[in-house]
């Protein structure tokens, strides 16, 4: 489970306050409010902030913050009346109709579009009392709503009360997803001051509907606690540094079953690595379940192994008060030699652990999951990266509590990976919501390459090349790095090659010559990946070097699968592919070179199924790669 909060007014939190509480607690979502009224014309969440460098909206401000995001749209609700007796009442609103649904869904896009949200997301409508669904008006109405919302390309939701409303709109309108309010009588503390920590989350079984058919997304989040001066808790004081904290009354907070509550398509994290000859391997982290598959014979792809190959609950986890999960920001996987394969993941009490396989068969079961980093833990949804450097050796890499990169390492003459942690930056806080590029030399084993993007928004390459101890420098770039597009880096031709995330919504191309730290030559901005249109930013990016180029894969906002290739001077114009479904805009890619004749990536679609798109060459010059088989599952 995964802690989130909402409140009415952003400027109450502000810019200032949301990139801190990200960094300082466990909270990783937040609700976006579109509008407090179905006929208005936005709300503080969507009103443009010209001091921003770039002046991007608060939606992707607090995307490029680490945020994951709950959408509301407040629709029309029930009217509060006096009867005979002088008592407020409930009563049908004269407004309900399948006709003004789709006026107030098509109104909701309109906002959604105004804050550049993507394609895909979800907008949930506030239902603010219980019994829609037990009125026949208001049931065209949100019939209405939904069909316009999807209609325009985005997944519709409903914030409703879990008694009666959640359950029918989840049985009578299968694709919405629900996020429901369940309140005790009594408000219990369920946050701590002290540590920033959102503890006493619903269990999991709260969000178990029945009457759910396989693959429904269901439940995706929870609101559970109202702090306010009525219920006896004057506001939370959230935490924004080891020693500051900035009081919001009220507050309300949530869980969700994944870190983005706007995109619970998107609720696992994905991986591939090499593993046999022609054969690489995939993996997903769910909450409650790491599974795998790999490409049989080199030609087909498996099925994701039945009942996965570990759970939590075989993980020495802490309970921090809301049960034992994987915590799915990341996972990452190195093989050390062929037909072995080492898989990592976080808890989300920020243990690392890893389980291996060291052979393929039927009979030959994936090691007992092993915890590495006992007195250094990872912080709330820290990215991972594994590598192996030469035969046998393992080196990965996570975020400690302190925001500093952190590495551990196994060998088989010292393979104690506690006695190995260690911070390997300082000074200095990188973002929450960064991934880590991590390279291997093709022409030394005793060198590293880490790059990541810090909370100034600059790029940091830290690199390691024996015996010199790990060394830090800043990646020139002309404007400031999106972290949660991230930097993504691939040896070519002797040069290291960059892919940056912007917060302008581009993807910016750097070149190293040599990849000598501290040397004569320095970094040089090549230019931009192509977008597909103009309006297309990425959401996520991947590169690799194929069929003798640079390749960036991306994803982008309008849900686009593009790919372009770099041959020295320029890139390519992109190739697409967009399956009937629309791939997920949440940000989940993997990419890997199969063989010489096949490049796979592994992604998510809107509809809660994977896919492995495989790219071939074309020969053709300037399109060089075109699409080849598809897997879904």
């Amino acid at each position: 489970m995964f802690g989130g909060l909402d409140k009415d007014n952003y400027a109450s939190l502000g810019d200032a306050v949301m990139g801190p509480v990200r960094a300082y607690t466990n909270l990783r979502w937040t609700g976006f409010y579109l509008c407090h009224q179905f006929d208005a014309t936005g709300s503080s969440w969507t009103a443009p902030h010209s001091h921003r460098v770039p002046p991007v909206s608060t939606w992707r401000f607090l995307r490029s913050e680490g945020w994951g995001l709950g959408p509301l749209y407040l629709g029309r609700q029930w009217l509060r009346t006096p009867n005979a007796a002088g008592h407020m009442v409930s009563v049908p609103n004269p407004g309900w109709s399948e006709a003004n649904g789709k006026t107030d869904g098509q109104h909701a896009v309109e906002l959604a579009k105004g804050v550049e949200m993507e394609n895909g997301a979800t907008i949930y409508i506030d239902l603010e009392l219980d019994g829609f669904m037990n009125d026949a008006e208001a049931k065209r109405y949100l019939k209405g709503w939904f069909a316009a919302v999807t209609q325009a390309g985005y997944r519709p939701g409903a914030y409703c009360w879990d008694s009666n409303d959640a359950r029918k709109i989840c049985t009578t309108f299968r694709d919405v997803a629900i996020w429901f309010i369940r309140m005790p009588e009594q408000q219990p503390t369920v946050y701590n001051e002290s540590d920033g920590m959102l503890f006493r989350l619903p269990p999991a079984a709260d969000f178990v509907d029945p009457e759910e058919e396989p693959g429904q997304i269901g439940r995706v989040a929870c609101q559970f606690a109202w702090y306010n001066q009525e219920r006896g808790f004057p506001g939370a004081k959230l935490r924004t540094s080891p020693t500051t904290l900035h009081e919001v009354n009220p507050i309300d907070f949530d869980a969700a079953r994944m870190p983005d509550p706007s995109h619970p398509e998107a609720k696992t994290a994905l991986c591939l690595t090499d593993f046999g000859s022609n054969a690489p391997a995939a993996f997903f982290l769910d909450p409650s379940v790491a599974a795998w598959q790999f490409l049989e014979n080199g030609r087909q792809w498996g099925d994701w192994m039945q009942g996965g190959i570990v759970t939590p609950e075989a993980v020495t986890f802490k309970d921090l008060g809301y049960g034992r999960w994987f915590d799915t920001a990341s996972v990452a996987a190195a093989s050390r030699k062929t037909w072995n394969v080492d898989l990592f993941g976080l808890g989300v009490d920020g243990s690392l652990w890893t389980t291996r396989l060291l052979s393929v068969g039927d009979d030959l079961p994936w090691s007992e999951p092993q915890v590495l980093n006992s007195s250094t833990p990872a912080r709330h949804g820290s990215a991972i990266a594994a590598v192996s450097r030469r035969t046998d050796v393992l080196d990965v890499f996570f975020f400690n509590t302190a925001h500093e990169l952190t590495t551990t390492w196994w060998a088989p003459g010292d393979p104690d990976w506690q006695a190995h942690v260690g911070a390997i930056s300082h000074g200095f806080s990188f973002a929450p919501g960064t991934n880590i590029a991590a390279l291997t030399s093709p022409t030394d084993s005793e060198r590293l390459d880490l790059f990541a993007v810090d909370s100034s928004n600059t790029v940091r390459w830290v690199q390691w090349r024996t015996p010199a101890p790990w060394a830090t420098a800043s990646v020139p770039l002309a404007e400031a790095a999106d972290p949660a597009v991230g930097v993504h880096a691939i040896w070519s031709e002797g040069q290291i090659h960059l892919l940056v995330g912007t917060r302008s919504g581009r993807l910016a191309h750097l070149v190293h010559p040599d990849g000598t730290q501290g040397g004569p030559s320095d970094w040089s901005t090549v230019g931009f990946v192509p977008r597909v249109a103009a309006q297309a930013r990425p959401m996520a990016a991947r590169v690799t070097r194929f069929s003798g180029a640079v390749v960036a894969v991306v994803i982008d906002s309008l849900g686009i699968l593009s790919w372009s290739a770099y041959d020295g001077v320029n890139w390519t114009v992109p190739g697409t592919d967009v399956p009937p479904k629309g791939y997920s805009t949440g940000g989940r890619l993997a990419v890997t070179v199969t063989s010489p004749e096949a490049l796979d990536v592994l992604l998510p679609d809107q509809k809660n199924s994977w896919y492995v798109r495989r790219l071939v060459p074309s020969g053709v010059p300037a399109a060089p790669l075109t699409t080849g088989e598809l897997w879904a599952w």
